[in-house]
């Protein structure tokens, strides 16, 4: 992002609310450890892969909350569709 910290925004949005942060880390573990220190939920390194991101956001809560949201119950499992991509 580059007009504004990320790290300043990570901040900024923990104390607004209960919204759960994934930080996107460039800078390896010291890039990691930053963005936990600043109040992610969690961390990944960049590049990383849909599916661990996804995995990552369903462990943090955050696709479960949304989908019962959604559908009123928590399903057993959560399909996600990208664009671009051919469906398996």
């Amino acid at each position: 992002m580059p007009d504004i910290d990320s790290l300043c925004l990570c901040r900024t949005i923990r104390t607004a609310g209960d919204t759960t942060v994934i930080g996107l880390a460039a800078g390896g573990e010291a890039g990691r450890v930053r963005g936990l220190q600043a109040g992610a939920d969690d961390c990944i390194n960049k590049p990383y892969g849909a599916r661990e991101l996804v995995a990552r956001m369903g462990a943090a809560g955050c696709l479960r909350s949304s989908v019962e949201a959604a559908c009123g119950s928590s399903p057993r499992s959560v399909r996600c569709r990208f664009p671009n991509r051919p469906s398996r």
